[in-house]
């Protein structure tokens, strides 16, 4: 597994030094989509509490049959694009005028390749 992340979490933490290997892998296992997704453990990390209330502050209604491709981790795994190609025309307009209206508007990017680039930059 991929340890890169977490040592530079724990660096950043100022741990970095006093965090062994067994350690970071504990923190790989537990943080691996296979764990936060499992049965046990999905309703902690799905965020899907707020997704019902946005969309339902947002008029858009709560359907339960797109749960599997919502929340911050997708039971089903997630992959880019793919709730581009599920949500509705509403839903899609909606993230797009407010991507418009923040990222653009506000922080002056044009695309996420330019906001990437800048973050890329700034950690150089």
């Amino acid at each position: 597994k991929e340890s890169g992340a977490i040592r530079r979490i724990a660096d950043f933490m100022g741990t970095g030094s006093t965090v062994g290997e067994d350690l970071v892998e504990k923190v790989g296992d537990q943080t691996s989509h296979e764990c936060m997704s499992s049965d046990d453990n999905w309703d902690r990390f799905s965020g899907m509490s707020v997704a019902v209330l946005v969309s339902e502050r947002l008029g858009l209604g709560y359907r339960y049959e797109l749960e599997p491709y919502l929340g911050k981790v997708s039971r089903i795994g997630g992959k880019p694009g793919q709730g581009r190609r599920v949500l509705g025309e509403a839903a899609r307009e909606l993230f797009d005028a407010k991507w418009r209206q923040i990222v653009t508007e506000e922080l002056g990017f044009k695309d996420l390749a330019e906001m990437q680039a800048a973050r890329r930059e700034e950690l150089a």
